[in-house]
């Protein structure tokens, strides 16, 4: 008996059940085995620590080992890692910063914010050159994302690859045509290989988009001295004056400040929310850091300044009460008192105390603005005009001096032509200033000159075409011009 039926050489028999049986059994232990493999989570990242944390300032070092712990709960967690990264790199440690963002880039590829922050954090560590490949990947990889070219544009300006750079605030431009940083860094580039007209006609849209920052205006002046106009130049170098490069926000970046713990960065997050209108939020950053730096004087200054802002005087003068027992001549804490005192319009005190300024700090312009200030305030004029023009000869470079010397003379000592002395005084030390041409304006149409009345609109226009007075002066220009004539 035949154990298997003879089969033809061309058809293979067929096999038996129990092997079938064994075959389908094999194949679904290794489809099993493999997504065993491939799904299992992968062995935890590494949560980067500084080696000398406990050494932090304790601010500091309790907000990161907050953050750390949070993070080694769940260190295959992207938003965690994330989070640690930018808690280290609000707080200057970029090394560890770079690490957390590697972590953050490995466990999500597709998010082109955890690879840019890691070659944001490879240029503050380690410069622009070791960058600039990171840069370039992540332009290469996420062809829509503008921030990924603009920081390969701007590493590529700083390294001296104008070429590169160009490319890349062209592609910039084309993604962000609202963004003044495409049209800034490519003008920039322009500029950098001697091509200032092109570089100037560019600057006119960033110009168009951000009137208000002072980079514009320096690569301007740049530009117009490229192309042999210096007194164009000049003044637009003197509006640019003191220019800070502030990169491109984006989703992470706007977020770093409520993750900042050093004092001098709170203190500086402090200042620009105050200038920004918000003046209680200021007060909640300082009062938290005060928690921590109860002796820091600087923190108890400002924290005082906002709380004039607030005006909240009486909880301003305990603060500079506390601090003045021990630090008696401290000018900037007596500037500030001097100050509350205004506020509460008791200028006697306010005088005694500016008084106390001046003596600990005469040969510094600040104490003697204080009190002029305080004396115009008593309309003792002749003594404020001493006490501004000692600051002036204390601090010859400041407009704004001249520009209060000019308004006291005008308003309280009836003195135009001394006025317009004061205001032109301040146009030659910084022709950028459309305060000064507004004022120029009106004490030339106060004495009757209007050609000078004229130049000083139009080129208050120039600075600001919306600036509701200059209609205003215009009005007054255009009845003089009539009364003038036969």
């Amino acid at each position: 008996m035949k154990l298997f039926p003879e089969t033809s050489a061309d058809v293979p028999a067929p096999a038996p059940q129990s092997l079938v049986r064994f075959a389908w059994l094999f194949c679904a232990v290794i489809l099993i085995a493999s997504a065993i493999v491939l799904f299992r989570p992968g062995a935890p990242l590494e949560i980067p620590v500084p080696k000398d944390l406990p050494k932090f300032d304790p601010q500091v070092r309790a907000y990161l080992e907050e953050k750390i712990a949070f993070a080694r709960q769940e260190p295959n967690d992207f938003n965690r890692q994330a989070e640690l990264g930018m808690a280290y790199a609000a707080n200057s440690l970029w090394s560890e910063a770079r690490l957390a963002f590697a972590n953050a880039a490995r466990l999500k590829p597709s998010e082109p914010l955890a690879a840019l922050y890691v070659a944001i954090a490879t240029q503050e560590s380690a410069g622009f050159e070791k960058a600039l490949p990171l840069y370039r990947d992540v332009a290469r990889k996420h062809l829509k994302f503008p921030q990924a070219f603009y920081r390969l544009g701007d590493a590529a300006m700083r390294s001296g690859n104008y070429r590169e750079a160009e490319g890349a605030f062209k592609e910039l431009v084309e993604l962000a045509p609202r963004e003044w940083r495409g049209y800034a860094g490519l003008a920039e580039a322009q500029i950098r290989q001697n091509k200032f007209s092109q570089g100037l006609e560019l600057l006119g849209k960033a110009l168009a988009l951000a009137p208000k920052e002072k980079i514009i205006h320096h690569l301007r002046g740049l530009a117009l001295r490229g192309l042999g106009r210096l007194p164009e130049a000049e003044r637009e170098l003197a509006a640019g004056l003191n220019a800070q490069h502030f990169p491109m926000e984006d989703a992470w970046s706007v977020q770093a400040p409520r993750h900042m713990k050093l004092v001098p960065d709170q203190l500086e997050l402090a200042k620009d929310l105050a200038k920004a209108g918000q003046p209680d939020k200021a007060a909640a950053v300082l009062e938290e850091a005060r928690r921590w730096h109860p002796d820091n004087p600087a923190l108890a200054l400002k924290l005082a300044e906002v709380d004039l802002d607030l005006g909240q005087i009486k909880q301003a003068q305990s603060i500079l009460e506390e601090q003045l027992k021990n630090r008696p001549a401290d000018c900037d804490m007596l500037l500030v008192y001097v100050n509350s005192w205004l506020d509460l319009q008791q200028f006697d005190r306010a005088l005694e105390f500016a008084q106390k300024a001046v003596a600990a700090a005469g040969n510094l312009p600040q104490p003697h603005l204080s009190k002029a200030t305080v004396l115009r305030a008593l309309n003792r004029f002749h003594e404020s005009l001493e006490e501004f023009t000692t600051a002036a000869s204390l601090d010859p470079k400041n407009p704004y001096i001249q520009m209060e010397i000019g308004d006291l003379l005008l308003r309280n000592l009836n003195r135009p032509l001394d006025a317009l002395a004061a205001y032109q005084k301040a146009d030659q030390i910084d022709p950028s200033l459309i305060l000064v041409k507004i004022r120029l304006a009106d004490v030339c149409i106060r004495l009757g000159q209007s050609e000078p009345a004229a130049r000083a609109l139009a080129a208050a226009r120039s600075l600001d075409p919306n600036q509701p007075v200059i209609k205003v002066l215009e009005q007054r220009l255009e009845k003089l011009a009539n009364r003038d004539q036969p």
